[in-house]
């Protein structure tokens, strides 16, 4: 008998491992979990009947008994779980919940944990939907009467509190408690995720309605073996435990779930959504979708933390969520429908600390606040920065910056701006700037110039909302940012779901011809290169391009090459003759219009910024003898001044037209 190596007769099996149990859902930890101190007991657990058919086990932690006495609207929040889970998940995030006025209420859904299910109606009560009924039943008794009620969930917990806020929101009598938003945390979205396997999950399930004692007797410690040891859930539970998870992912309808979140949208039901981008579970595509598909909210990306955010990243969801809820609540009945997007926590990189830090050292008003957020679209999303005003809002200032360039090139000129009462501001990356994402099959396509202002007016359309939401919005653009800003003005003018857009102003802009620096010859080259699906040219393309800027051009050589390889397209792209069909339509509208300009601008020379003031005669035009090309940055003072100045005039001559004359009898 001829013998083989030992080696040998395993190498087949190290090739594929486990090939013929690639149908088990498995999960790998890329990266170590992060330790957390352990966080301090939870009171006594509480228990519900509901209608015969389970108890449900809870925690209540009520407000400060001070608090129910003032006059700060008390907030309920309910947590729900994963699947499988249990209310402890929470333990570490409740503490950081410590608002006086913040009622808690953690569940332990049918079958979880503490909390029993009748044998008779068993399998049907720890399904997918009727377990969100009776968890909303159970929010019904706890919270009767209670005007502000918030529902957290966490994983498949996101799926429960969407079932029970779409059955509250199309069922009669919601007025016994009045659903005021809600919070998915890593969720489960519209379709499934990595590691679900929803084929099997269905299967078993089936297996389990057969009522066949010798399967009932070996599944459930399969199953309790599937998720202890591949995907590695604690094992410190019953097998009943493991057993409600899975027939909840099992019994999930996704095509319901996608239903009920468009109701949800269309009903603008306030939503927050965070992840993390390492989730061992949940791919980034899952939340990104659903944050695209829920109505517009606070949307918190995380770099690490894993598929348990609410634990290791519990003091900045708890700050988020105390924020969000005093937003929504603060937001008056009638002005209910209108959009608000509310704070958005940066990715927790050095990158996007570094920018974080950098913009706290601006000097801003320390009674307003600074929010870093993004806004997603089709391709991409797009990093913002806002300043909320600490006074009764009069217009909105929306800063769009050059090609290359990012919002903090208006450094020095936003704290000025933000002195100013009732000023909201908002700085935008475009697309392949700063932290704005592309998508890569697109990326050509979307930093494309008409494209990017395309995709910039439908970040202010989601931030400030349309014209019949009475926002006064002003665009503000620096060098090539002026060519955003007026193809924004352009497009936004025939659209019927517009913006109101109030005015423009242009800061030492490339005009209707290209500028004396601008070599098209060269550029087009670069284009060409850089479209062309041959992988040598394309990186001797970003090669050059990043070279001349940082050697030649004298920009930071630490900026990425996508920051000048964006900003190059943007300019390839630009076509002057529209540019000036634009800005023609715009003055024939009257568009209120402030230009500056400096006679020794090194990049763009003075016949094309007064050009342009021609073509948009309707405002302020300031010509200054010194400053350079970065006027918003040397003559910040003078611009600042001239900005609110502007905008105080359109508004008040805005409101005079609209406001009917009254006279005397």
């Amino acid at each position: 008998m001829r013998r083989f190596p030992r080696a040998r007769l395993l190498s087949g099996s190290a090739r594929k491992p486990y090939a013929r149990w690639n149908f088990l859902p498995r999960v790998d930890i890329t990266s170590p979990r992060e330790g957390q101190a352990p966080p301090p007991p939870l009171p006594s657990p509480q228990y519900l009947d509901i209608h015969g058919r389970c108890t449900l086990e809870y925690v209540d932690i009520p407000p400060v008994k001070e608090a129910q006495q003032g006059h700060a609207a008390p907030v309920t929040i309910v947590l729900v779980h994963g699947a499988p889970g249990s209310y402890n998940d929470f333990r570490h995030l409740i503490p950081k919940l410590n608002h006086p006025n913040m009622r808690i209420i953690g569940i332990d859904l049918p079958g979880y944990a503490g909390s029993k299910v009748s044998e008779e109606h068993y399998l049907d009560s720890i399904s997918a939907l009727p377990s969100a009924e009776l968890a909303l039943e159970a929010v019904k008794k706890l919270c009767e009467g209670s005007d502000n009620v918030f529902l957290i969930g966490h994983s498949f917990g996101a799926h429960a509190v969407i079932n029970m806020a779409a059955f509250h929101a199309t069922r009669k009598h919601k007025e016994e408690v009045k659903l005021r938003g809600m919070a998915l945390l890593a969720p489960a979205g519209c379709r499934p995720h990595k590691v679900l396997r929803p084929r099997e999950s269905a299967m078993v399930v089936g297996l389990l309605r057969r009522n066949n004692p010798l399967l009932s007797a070996l599944t459930p410690h399969f199953i309790k073996a599937i998720y202890t040891r591949l995907l590695k859930f604690p094992d410190d539970q019953p097998a009943g435990h493991y057993i409600a998870g899975l027939v909840r992912a099992g019994t999930t309808d996704f095509s319901v779930i996608r239903e009920q979140v468009n109701t949800l949208q269309e009903l603008k039901m306030p939503t927050l959504v965070a992840w993390s981008q390492n989730d061992e579970f949940m791919e980034e595509e899952i939340p990104v979708e659903l944050a695209r598909l829920c109505h517009p909210g606070p949307r918190i990306a995380f770099a690490n933390g894993g598929h348990n955010v609410q634990k290791t990243r519990a003091e900045q969801i708890a700050d988020a969520l105390s924020k969000w809820t005093e937003q929504v609540l603060s937001i008056d009945k009638k002005d209910q429908a209108k959009e608000q997007p509310i704070q958005l926590l940066p990715q927790l990189t050095t990158c996007c600390r570094f920018l974080w830090a950098a913009w706290n050292t601006l000097g801003v008003n320390a009674t307003q606040s600074s929010l870093l957020f993004q806004v997603f679209y089709l391709n991409g999303r797009l990093w913002l920065r806002e300043i909320r005003p600490y006074a009764a809002k009069t217009a909105t200032i929306v800063l769009v910056h050059g090609a290359p360039g990012s919002y903090r090139d208006f450094r020095y000129l936003i704290p000025l701006l933000a002195q100013q009462p009732g000023l909201r501001i908002i700085g935008i990356n475009l697309p392949g700037c700063g932290d704005s994402v592309v998508e890569k099959a697109r990326y050509v396509e979307t930093v494309n110039a008409l494209r990017t202002s395309e995709v910039v007016l439908e970040g202010v359309r989601q931030l400030c909302g349309t014209k019949e939401e009475q926002e006064d919005v002003f665009l503000v653009g620096h060098s090539f940012g002026a060519h955003t800003v007026m193809n924004m003005a352009a497009l936004n003018a025939t659209e019927t779901q517009s913006v109101a857009i109030r005015g423009m102003a242009l800061l030492t802009p490339a005009g209707c011809v290209p500028h004396k620096s601008l070599k098209l010859g060269p550029i087009a080259l670069m284009v060409k290169m850089l479209k062309s699906e041959n992988t040598w040219a394309v990186s001797a393309a970003t090669y050059i391009t990043k070279f001349v800027y940082t050697k030649l051009l004298r920009f930071p050589s630490n900026s990425p090459a996508e920051l000048f390889v964006s900003a190059v397209i943007r300019m390839g792209t630009t076509d002057f003759d529209l540019i000036r069909d634009h800005a023609k339509l715009l003055g024939s509208l009257q568009t209120p219009t402030l230009v500056a300009w400096a006679k020794n601008d090194e990049h763009i020379q003075p016949e094309i910024p007064e050009e342009l003031s021609k073509l948009c005669p309707d405002g302020p035009h300031l010509e200054f003898s010194g400053g350079g090309h970065n006027l918003q940055k040397t003559r910040a003072d003078e611009i600042s001044t001239a900005i609110v100045k502007w905008v105080q005039e359109v508004v008040a001559k805005d409101k005079l037209e609209v406001e009917p004359v009254s006279t005397a009898a």
